[in-house]
């Protein structure tokens, strides 16, 4: 079984990743065609990371609450999901591997 947060760990990478390049661009170059690109693949990912969040089942309040914060909610999620998953699971699971 796949552990729980994988397609979040993802989203959550693309969502640092594309935050950091504009942030890049911004103090370099300054180049309106790369941020016409990075900036909507980044509010996307943002709300990809919602909507996972909201249907993902069993997740707790707060772990939706955490996915909310832009930039590095998605991060953010996948942690307090991995470390709710490791305290309820038993030691040698191999979906925490």
């Amino acid at each position: 079984m796949r552990q729980p947060g994988t397609l979040l760990l993802c989203l959550g990478i693309l969502e640092t990743t594309t935050l950091a390049a504009m942030l890049m661009n911004l103090w370099t170059v300054d180049s309106r065609s790369f941020a016409a690109v990075a900036g909507p693949t980044h509010g996307f990912t943002w709300l990809a990371i919602l909507v996972v969040c909201l249907l993902l089942p069993g997740l707790s309040a707060r772990q939706r609450v955490v996915a909310t914060i832009p930039g590095v909610g998605g991060l953010l999620a996948v942690l307090t999901i991995r470390r709710a998953h490791a305290a309820t699971s038993e030691p040698g699971d191999p979906a925490l591997d």
